[in-house]
């Protein structure tokens, strides 16, 4: 056979990308400039989440898909679509083991997307499933602490929780900043939840440090979580990190954690007998929650709500939100977040319902 120029083209090392690669090249640049109108913002995503489907399908390389996959997770989380990512992360999963092997980091986000979205029995499966690549692998096994971590705190299983984000930070290295402070936000809310507010406050402060300026997203979390451990003792700090957490939250576009702060931010205006802006924070966190796929932060919405409503007299009302708030933590399994609420039910004289 003759393999002369003549009649054998060259092979070139930097083969044309497939329409499948360039579909996936352009909605990937597409995201990381999204339009400021948010009706604008959807479309985009949308027709991004369309074209990884489609492109999946049509047999794109792992690593095209795997980088679009990555650019989405941030801003639709953000936007609280959470059941819908994890819907699609787990079809790619399942059509395209590939792009997970190329690419662990999207198992993290798999993981994250099912615990946001309260699947938690898809959220053991999914661990299940990684666990076998994680003995070899450090970094990937502080992934996945740090994840089953989550999961656990999300149940209320607090002190369990603390060990894994223990264990995820001891094998968690310098060089992978972005998990040390995801650990670090676990850290803060376990020892927070088992009301050691001192050594939560230290954890926080110790992921704003590893923060670079223009993490937004992550400074709003913490100065969020920070919020809560400043409650009620530190109104004055309270009231700071409510501010920092609004700005970079807003900067972030972050509609999920921002209803969860302006929920949050009713404790604050309680203790500082501010009843009517409470309610005010209330309603806008409930706009916000309306378009987001978060059962949990639903569930808290009405906890607080009741908190809010004893505190301007509408005892009945403050009744019928508790009740509605317990069940809806019985159905996902939270026991601890279900006697909160029943507490709730006694009316404002019963232990304080912002205790952890």
């Amino acid at each position: 056979m003759s393999t002369s120029h003549a009649t054998t083209e060259p092979k070139s090392r930097n083969r044309e990308p497939s329409p499948a690669g360039r579909a996936l090249a352009y909605w990937a640049t597409r995201i990381q400039r999204l339009p400021p109108a948010a009706e604008d913002a959807a479309r985009v995503l949308a027709h991004a989440r369309q074209a990884l489907q489609l492109a999946a399908r049509q047999g794109a390389d792992a690593a095209s898909l795997a980088r679009l996959a990555q650019h989405l997770h941030g801003p639709l989380m953000s936007r609280g679509l959470v059941r819908t990512w994890a819907h699609d992360l787990q079809a790619l999963l399942d059509l395209r083991p590939d792009v997970f092997e190329h690419t662990p980091a999207l198992g993290d986000s798999l993981l994250s997307a099912w615990t946001a979205a309260g699947e938690w029995q898809r959220v053991q499966e999914v661990l299940s499933t990684f666990q076998h690549a994680a003995a070899e692998r450090r970094p990937l096994a502080a992934q996945l602490l740090h994840r089953h971590g989550s999961l656990l705190w999300m149940q209320g299983h607090w002190s369990a929780a603390l060990r894994l984000a223990q264990q995820a930070w001891r094998l968690t290295p310098p060089e992978l900043p972005d998990l040390r402070i995801a650990i670090t936000g676990l850290l803060l809310l376990a020892t927070w939840r088992l009301g050691r507010r001192k050594h939560a406050r230290r954890w926080g402060l110790r992921g704003l440090a590893l923060c670079a300026a223009d993490q937004h997203l992550w400074r709003g979390r913490l100065h969020h979580y920070l919020l809560l451990t400043a409650l009620p003792h530190d109104l004055t700090a309270a009231s700071r990190h409510l501010r920092l957490a609004e700005a970079h939250l807003s900067t972030a576009q972050a509609h999920l954690q921002l209803a969860h702060l302006w929920a949050d931010a009713t404790d604050l205006y309680l203790a500082q007998g501010q009843p009517d802006r409470a309610e005010e924070a209330l309603l806008r966190a409930y706009t916000l929650w309306r378009e987001i796929e978060d059962p949990a932060g639903l569930a808290d919405y009405y906890r607080h709500a009741a908190v809010v409503a004893f505190a301007l007299g509408r005892t009945r009302v403050a009744r019928e939100y508790a009740a509605h708030a317990a069940e809806r933590w019985r159905a996902l399994g939270v026991t601890a977040e279900v006697r909160r609420c029943q507490a709730l039910l006694h009316g404002p004289k019963a232990p304080s319902p912002n205790a952890p």
